[in-house]
């Protein structure tokens, strides 16, 4: 069995562990926000980029109104 004192340290020793973790986890969640903003980022960048080939693709003359000899 602790003593008084064994047991004030020991439950010294387990808070300071578990602000250990809760700082661990609060710099676990401050990256996994920012990855997940720059997979936003990216999704947006991607959409834009799509966006514009669509564009372009139906700024072309269509290929199937040509006859084969034209191709």
């Amino acid at each position: 069995m602790f003593t008084h004192a064994g047991s004030w340290h020991r439950r010294r020793e387990t808070l300071a562990e578990g602000v250990q973790r809760l700082a661990h986890c609060a710099e676990t969640r401050s990256n996994l926000t920012g990855r997940r903003e720059a997979v936003d980022d990216e999704r947006e960048r991607i959409a834009i980029e799509r966006e514009a080939v669509a564009d372009a693709a139906d700024s072309l003359p269509s290929l199937r109104t040509k006859s084969p000899g034209h191709l």
